[in-house]
């Protein structure tokens, strides 16, 4: 009997450049509009597949190249299927949408509320709800809403 050769699994990845947090933080960042078009342009595509990210925030879009405006959307740990069971904790805190906040059912439309809070960071610097506590953020929601 032939002897089976070890298996091991690789995982390869593109060298990617800065996260969109890095870059807000450490520069004088101000193509808000051509970043948000690729940002805008990736979560379309991926509207095919019924895939929820769950955890979109600007340390999870890297550059392909700091010096053009192509990105990659990273982390998909805390991702899942849009009929598969709900998670209690997901997205990070800045970004978490409303019916997360208040424990409803939720679907595509929470990584849309993410994004439109990093397209607000871009423009102003700024988390737009930045709360210390998910109490906090929710009341921080409800003052603008």
């Amino acid at each position: 009997m032939a002897k089976q050769p070890d298996c091991k699994n690789f995982v390869c990845f593109d060298l990617l450049s800065y996260n969109l947090y890095d870059l807000l933080r450490n520069t004088n960042f101000r193509r808000v509009i051509e970043f948000n078009e690729k940002i805008c342009a990736t979560i379309m595509q991926r509207f095919g597949v019924p895939i929820i990210h769950s955890d979109l925030k600007p340390e999870n879009i890297l550059l392909v190249n700091p010096k053009r405006s192509a990105i990659r959307i990273i982390d998909f740990g805390s991702s899942c299927h849009v009929n598969s069971r709900i998670y209690q904790y997901i997205q990070s805190r800045f970004y978490r949408s409303p019916e997360v906040l208040v424990g409803m059912q939720y679907g595509l439309p929470i990584d849309m509320w993410s994004l439109g809070c990093i397209l607000v960071e871009l423009h102003t610097g700024e988390p737009l709800f930045a709360g210390h506590h998910e109490a906090d953020q929710l009341m921080r929601l409800v003052e603008v809403l």
